[in-house]
This record gives structure tokens, sequence and C-alpha cells, in this order.
């Protein structure tokens, strides 16, 4: 579950940050940029550390190959990211590269819910 809130959060967040270019006053755009990144890296945080136990405990025999195969994804990401967000800014301005991106999380959050397994604490067994 504090898989699901912490991604949900990050897309919450995200799709916001594309908001933040309509505050004009300049102490509430850099509160609103502070706290949503603020809430961002506690659910990441969260996300992140929830995930790792959930793929150790899954596949306790392949955990080395499911952290690198994780850390490989994540790295990956990190090298295409600049580019397709700047492509998207040339498209649709400042907010639509977070707009996409919070979306995606949003849509991948959703399948979180059926791709987690289902623990005996979790189901109340």
């Amino acid at each position: 579950m504090l898989c699901v809130t912490g991604a949900l959060i990050q897309a919450i967040c995200t799709i916001l940050f594309g908001f933040l270019d309509q505050i004009e006053d300049k102490n509430a755009f850099i509160g609103g940029s502070l706290m949503l990144r603020f809430l961002s890296g506690m659910a990441e945080a969260a996300a992140w550390n929830a995930g790792m136990t959930i793929l150790v405990a899954t596949y306790p025999a392949m955990k080395n190959t499911m952290m690198a195969l994780t850390e490989t994804a994540f790295g990956t990401g990190m090298i295409f990211a600049p580019t397709l967000g700047s492509a998207l800014y040339d498209v649709g301005g400042f907010g639509l590269p977070f707009w996409i991106v919070g979306g995606i999380f949003a849509v991948q959050t959703s399948t979180l819910f059926y791709a987690i397994p289902k623990s005996d604490f979790y189901t109340g067994k």
C-alpha cells in the first residue's frame, strides 16, 4: 500500500508542477515549488523503498538481478528523460512535460493494484 500511495502522490505532484508557471507572486511560486518538491521526494522515497522490498520478497533467489534490472530501468529513464522533456516543452510549453509524465505515472500507479502480489498481512489472512 505504501508503494501505491507513494506512486500516486508522485503522479499528482508531477501534474501540479506543470501549473507552477501560472503563479505570478515570487514567494508563492517558490513556496509552491518547495512544497511540491518536498512531497514528491517523500513520496518517491516511500514508493522506491517499498517497491524494492516487494521485489526482494517476491524474488528472493533473484534479488540482486531484480535490483540491477530496476536500477538499469531507472538509469535508462534518466538518460532519455531530458530529451523527451525538451521535445514536449517545444511542442506544448512549460506544463506539457509535467502533465504527460504525471499522467503516465497515474496510469502506471493504477496497474500497481493488480501487479503487486498480495501478502497475508495485506489480505488479512
